[in-house]
């Protein structure tokens, strides 16, 4: 693996004074946290990000993988219906209900 990833220490405390810096700032925490890379998140990003919102108390957070992507949505019709055209290399994974979607899935 080429890509850079933090420790599981170095994610928590990264997100940690992220957030204290925020709550300085607004007198408040945010209700809701969205952590974005354009590399994948790894085992110990993922349980150190997830360590740092458990001891603040934030129940509503995303972790995204954002990349070039050829997919593209359209509308349908009147329903509203979506088509995905080509491949997403998307990958989000939702803290509260701990599933992973990835639409690259769907096509290989």
């Amino acid at each position: 693996d080429r890509t850079p990833h933090l420790s599981e220490q170095d994610s928590h405390d990264l997100l940690d004074q992220a957030l204290r810096t925020y709550r300085r700032e607004h007198s408040a925490f945010p209700a809701r946290v969205v952590i974005h890379k354009s590399s994948s998140f790894n085992e110990d990003e993922r349980n150190g990000f997830q360590a740092a919102l458990n001891t603040i108390g934030i129940d509503m957070a995303d972790m995204l993988t954002i990349r070039e992507s050829f997919t593209r949505l359209f509308r349908q019709d009147q329903k509203h219906d979506i088509e995905i055209i080509g491949h997403s290399a998307c990958l989000e994974t939702n803290f509260n209900s701990k599933t992973v979607k990835n639409i690259d899935q769907a096509y290989e």
